[in-house]
């Protein structure tokens, strides 16, 4: 099946969320809406989508491109209490949130959004999507009839407080990416790039906290996580203008929300890549930083990686690999740092080798000067 994924987690990363939103709930469900006409053009005729979701459920109206099937993930108030304290560490407020969690599960359980449910209490993680499958074989995405119902189809999962899943329908697709609707974007944007294994997320990530320490209305991106589609495009096998595009249309829901700045994280290796951005991101002011480490740091990061010395990211290709996989990809990854720094991206180039993240994201800082100026 030609399928798209995206964390819908991945698409409300935008703070403080305006008080009509607290949740973000309308936030994700609007970008959700908004990537599904790329994913449509880039090839998929499935989307999977995963998230949180409360028990009032999802607000069709704003996916309007898609017929969405909904499977909620649930498990016992135990159980859900138990994976909740096994991922984090004892807090202060630990109490009040398995409060929270109870009062959680039990509205899931009283909720009746959900096309179908699955319970996990106690079901090893890798079990789980043959429940789910069984649980919605007759979604288009499962039986492979896809043109039945004169759709494209597309399952969208998404996964709330007592866990949730959806599928859903596409309409017919286009041949090519079309232009996003709406006027100029504007705002401020840091585009930070590097070779596989350098920080880019883990570094990119604390220097987005940094600018909302400092007051700002921001957004964080992760491109690798908004263009997820296999098999890919032969004509676009790097994936580039789609995740282009899926920036363009969450950053311009973003603005929409009172964010004024946007912090992205990724892989640009050249010039022709950075004109996909900027053509994609009108009125907006960029600031391209290139991140590097030495061969050695760069095997030493990669390698804590594959071991999971970083957060769990979906689709990641190091976590749980040989350490001669990981080697491999060490190699390939300093010599696409060395090919970076040939390339004609420009932008600010930061050595990490010797900097902590809080370091680096402070040299980023100080490179580009905001968020200070611009307060």
């Amino acid at each position: 099946m030609h399928v798209a994924f995206a964390d819908s987690d991945q698409l409300c990363m935008c703070y403080p969320a305006p008080p009509e939103d607290p949740s973000r709930q309308h936030l994700k469900a609007l970008n959700v809406g908004a990537m599904i006409p790329n994913l449509r053009s880039a090839g998929a005729r499935c989307v999977i989508v995963n998230g949180v979701l409360g028990p009032a459920g999802l607000e069709t109206g704003l996916v309007p491109d898609a017929s969405v099937t909904i499977c909620r993930l649930r498990a016992s108030r135990d159980c859900v209490e138990r994976r909740f304290t096994g991922r984090h560490e004892r807090r202060d407020d630990m109490d009040a949130l398995l409060r929270q969690i109870s009062d959680d599960v039990r509205l899931m359980d009283e909720s009746t959004f959900a096309d179908a449910c699955v319970d996990t209490t106690d079901i090893p993680v890798g079990e789980v999507p043959d429940l789910v499958r069984a649980a919605c074989k007759d979604w288009p995405g499962f039986t492979g009839h896809l043109e039945a119902a004169g759709h494209l189809e597309a399952a969208g999962h998404l996964e709330a407080a007592g866990h949730l899943e959806a599928a859903g329908h596409l309409e017919a697709a286009s041949g090519q990416l079309s232009a996003l609707p709406g006027p100029a974007i504007g705002g401020r944007a840091a585009l930070i790039t590097g070779p596989a294994g350098v920080g880019k997320s883990t570094i990119g990530f604390r220097f987005y906290l940094n600018c909302l320490a400092a007051g700002l209305t921001a957004g964080y991106v992760d491109l690798s996580q908004i263009g997820f589609v296999r098999p890919a495009a032969a004509a676009a096998p790097g994936g580039q203008r789609l995740r282009a595009r899926n920036l363009a249309a969450i950053w311009r829901n973003y603005r929409a929300a009172g964010a004024t700045h946007l912090v992205a994280t990724g892989t640009i290796a050249s010039r022709a890549d950075l004109r996909l951005y900027a053509r994609e991101l009108p009125g907006t002011t960029v600031a391209v930083i290139r991140l590097r480490a030495n061969g050695e740091e760069l095997t030493r990061r990669i390698m804590s990686r594959g071991a999971g010395g970083s957060w769990p990211e979906p689709g990641d290709r190091l976590r749980g690999q040989s350490a001669e996989f990981l080697a491999g990809v060490a190699g390939r990854s300093a010599q696409a740092a060395g090919e970076l720094d040939r390339s004609d991206v420009g932008g600010v180039a930061i050595d990490t080798t010797s900097l902590s993240p809080d370091e680096s994201a402070d040299a980023i800082r100080q490179a580009i000067g905001w968020p200070d100026h611009a307060l």
